[in-house]
């Protein structure tokens, strides 16, 4: 019976003793996968840095089947057909200048004619632009004193203007020619021939200058 009890502790220790060794083994054994020696990391993570990175494609390198972008920064080049056009003439564009209307320089005309014959002197002074060149080497002043004594000395004035001829000297500036008839109550009918230079100011058209015969 002793001897019985003896060997199953004999085999009792060495299953105990074999147990302690199995446990020791697999805790190094999951000991060591957990903290791996650096020469395995490396070893296994060595066939990732032999790996080539894809190259980025360059915005203005053209490949065969492939589309090149222009930078944000590039000027895109001018096409031959827009270089080719010419630059705009300034003088071309700028619109043609309106050629002096015949009515409204005759209208005119008639409208001094007209005033002078209804002794209106402020119409008919109305009727001469500010820079008149005055005759006789008088002042305005002495001038439209002149003329507003001939025009009310009269009691009756008749004045008509015929055949009037326009030549045009600038776009602002023309001369027109016309017979002119003249009578009053002390004075004989005449007629002459004058000539007035007449300027565009601000739409109206004015007498800048008085020209007798042709």
């Amino acid at each position: 019976m002793a001897a019985i009890n003896v060997g199953i502790s004999e085999w009792m220790w060495r299953f105990i003793a074999l147990m302690m060794l199995f446990t020791l083994s697999w805790t190094s054994w999951v000991l060591y996968q957990i903290s791996a020696p650096p020469l395995v990391l490396m070893a296994a993570f060595q066939p990732l840095t032999h790996i080539k990175p894809l190259e980025e494609p360059s915005p203005n390198r053209s490949a065969q089947g492939a589309i090149s972008f222009p930078t944000c920064c590039e000027e895109p080049q001018k096409s031959a057909a827009t270089a080719a056009l010419p630059a705009p003439d300034p003088a071309r564009s700028t619109p043609p200048a309106t050629k002096p209307d015949n009515y409204q320089i005759i209208s005119a005309l008639e409208i001094w004619a007209k005033a002078w014959s209804a002794k209106d002197v402020a119409a008919y002074l109305d009727c001469y632009a500010t820079n008149f060149k005055v005759p006789g080497g008088e002042t305005r002043a002495q001038w439209e004193k002149g003329r507003r004594q001939r025009i009310l000395g009269p009691k009756s004035i008749t004045v008509e203007v015929d055949a009037p001829s326009i030549s045009v000297l600038a776009d602002d500036r023309v001369k027109i020619t016309f017979r002119q008839s003249y009578q009053s109550d002390i004075v004989k009918p005449s007629v002459t021939t004058k000539s007035l230079i007449m300027v565009n100011t601000d739409g109206r058209w004015l007498i800048q200058q008085e020209i007798v015969g042709n």
